[in-house]
Formats: structure tokens, sequence, C-alpha cells
């Protein structure tokens, strides 16, 4: 014979389990409400981050990264173990910070700032502008490599106008703080500056074995189909830009269809082939100098690099920069709860140096390089240079 709970009873009996385990936890009624709220945003953002990682990055699939899927999966059911511990959205945040900094890649984050409206703020002191620091000094700001629309236009301006400081004694590149961006940019102020055949000669004779391993995917696919999109619209289709993506949405779409991993592309491979068949001269007579951070990371230690490979002996000028990874071509996508997370989904082979970081020949002194004082002695340092 079956027992049948009457419903008041069942409600009473109900609320009194709900108190009883609100009562462990040392809450009220609505506290606990509340904690389970945050408990749930924080695991369904948690399983969102598992999964986008597990369906569109290259780590699972690197044989020189053996150990990421155990690590990833470690990671995890830690998170999963600790969302008992959550009561607010901070300790929400927190679990989904440790979960992202398992992977020890700077890349891979959740950002909680991307929403905001940034496009009224006072501008810069470091602005995409070229700025005479003397008759014989240029200083050039770049503070990132993903201008907003109205940055683009500066930058535009300021690569095109590179060509005039060829014959200046000194051209400070100041990257304090950028955190990258697109690889595109730096490599375009480099052809700008140095001319793009000489460019594309010294590529070709450093980076002859090297080519990314795209991970292949259907959000991926549909990912570099926007960015195709967006550089149809900022470079136009005849761009050597647009061009390139177009070659990588194709072949990503034959990857998908044949059921690949990955789809292997050497970037600009046709432009350095050409290159290699002529001697082309350096048509730049200044000596290039670096201003670094803590804050310059991606594809600005992927511009470093490039400018090292045109140019050798640049100086590098103030404190030591973030430390790279093998994994690049970063996306973004929106977790359940409205929070940004950013993750690579392609795999650098022979390309540029791997957990390398650079260190400064002119060490500044301080600890923060955004400071009034960190300026003064810039321009000290500079005045100084011969």
């Amino acid at each position: 014979m079956k027992r049948y709970i009457p419903l008041g009873a069942g409600m009473v009996l109900g609320l009194g389990i709900f108190m009883g385990v609100a009562a462990m936890f040392s809450l009220s009624l609505p506290e606990f409400y509340l904690c389970e709220s945050f408990r749930l945003k924080g695991s369904r953002d948690l399983d969102a981050m598992y999964q986008a990682i597990l369906e569109n990055h290259p780590g699972p699939y690197n044989p020189k990264d053996p150990d990421f899927m155990n690590n990833m999966n470690r990671a995890y059911q830690e998170a999963k173990n600790n969302i008992a511990h959550v009561c607010s959205q901070q300790d929400a945040l927190n679990l989904l910070h440790t979960f992202a900094q398992s992977f020890c890649d700077q890349h891979l984050c959740i950002d909680v700032t991307s929403e905001l409206n940034t496009s009224q703020a006072e501008p810069s002191p470091r602005d995409f502008s070229i700025k005479n620091f003397t008759a014989d000094i240029a200083w050039v700001p770049i503070p990132n490599f993903s201008p907003t629309r109205l940055e683009q236009e500066s930058l535009e301006l300021l690569i095109k106008d590179l060509p005039a400081l060829r014959s200046k004694k000194y051209i400070i590149f100041d990257v304090r703080g950028n955190p990258g961006g697109s690889c595109l940019w730096g490599t375009r102020i480099l052809e700008s500056l140095f001319s793009h055949d000489y460019v594309m000669q010294k590529f070709a004779q450093s980076y002859g074995d090297s080519y990314e391993n795209f991970r292949v995917s259907k959000n991926n696919l549909d990912y570099w189909e926007e960015v195709l999109s967006s550089f149809k619209d900022s470079f136009g289709e005849d761009s050597k830009e647009y061009l390139q993506l177009q070659k990588l949405s194709d072949g990503m779409k034959n990857a998908y269809d044949e059921r690949q991993v990955f789809y292997s592309m050497k970037l600009m491979e046709e432009e350095q082939s050409k290159a290699l068949e002529s001697h082309i001269i350096n048509p730049c007579s200044a000596r290039i100098a670096v201003i670094i951070d803590s804050g310059c990371f991606s594809s600005c230690l992927s511009f470093i690099h490039e400018l090292k490979t045109v140019d050798e002996t640049i100086t590098l000028i103030g404190q030591k920069t973030a430390i790279n990874t093998p994994y690049m071509e970063i996306r973004e996508d929106i977790l359940p709860s409205g929070i940004h997370f950013r993750y690579p989904t392609a795999l650098g082979i022979n390309s540029k140096p791997h957990f390398h970081f650079y260190t400064p020949s002119i060490t500044y002194p301080g600890d923060n390089m955004d400071e009034s004082a960190a300026q003064f002695w810039l321009e000290k340092v500079i005045k100084e240079m011969k």
C-alpha cells in the first residue's frame, strides 16, 4: 500500500529539510537560496569553460603537452568539489579564476570588464600617435594590437607615417601594458618601417619551417567566419589580410568536412618564398629601442620577436615581460552568466620561442612602470642614449 504525503505536509517537510541544510552552513533561509543561486551560476560557467576547452582548444591533441587532459580534468574536479563553498559572486569568480590559472597560460582567462563601455574614456598618454621626443628621436606608443574602430583609424595613420622615421637616430616603441591582439598589426608596423620585401626576406630566413595548427571544430569554424567578415569591413576584400584569412577559413572548412583535428597553415608562405629569390637592403637606418614591462604579452611578445628577427640590434628598456606559450589565436566566448572567457585555438609549430620572456638590457629600478617617476626615468635614459 502506497503512502501519500498531503501537499501541506510535503511543503512543511521540504521546508524543514531546507532549513536543516541551511542551518548546517550557519545561513538564514534567504542567504541559503542566494548561495545556491551563485553555486548554480558558477557550476554552469565552469562546465561551459571545460566544454569549450575540450572542443576548441589545441591542448587535448598536442603531443608535446601529454599531461594537458589529466591536468585539466584534475583542476575541473577540484573546482566541482569546491562549488559547495561558493556563497557570493566573488566566490564564483575566484573559483573560475583558479580553474583558468591551472593551465599556466595567460591566454586562457575570464574577463569581467569586457562589457564596460570605454568609448568615452579619457585619452591614454600612450595612444597610437608618433611623438617627436627630440629632433632625432621618435617615440611610438603601441598600447595594444586589438584596436577599437576609433583606435584603428589612429593606428592606420601611425603605420602610414612610419617610413618618414627611417632616417631618425632612434625610434622608441613603447609597448608597456600591451596585452596583445592580432599579430597582423605588429607585422604591418614592421612592413611599413622596414618595407614589405625586407621583412618577408628576414621572415623567410628565420621561419622557413614554421606553421600553425588550428584546432578544427564547428565553433572555431564559425568564429573564423565572423573574423573574416570583420576583416572584409576593416581591410577590404582585396587586402592581403583578408585574402590570408580567407585561405584559413577555406582550409578550416575542408578540414572540418574531412573530420580532421587540426588544419595546418604556413602564414605568408608565398610572399616569403618570393622574398628569398632576391636580396633586399634594409631601408631603415634608425636604431630601435623598445620599452617593455610585465604587461607585454601574447602578440606583443610576437612583435618583439619579429622585430628582433628583422633587426638584431634592438635595445630593450624597462622590466621583464610576461611569458609566452605555444598556444595562440585567441577567441572569446560568453559564459552562461555573461562573463567573457578567452582561450587559444591554435598551436604554433617551430614558430616563436615558447615559454619565453624578454628581459631588458636597461632595467628600470622601480616597481611600477606606469608611475610619473618611471616616465621621468625613461626620458632621462632616452636622452642619454647614443
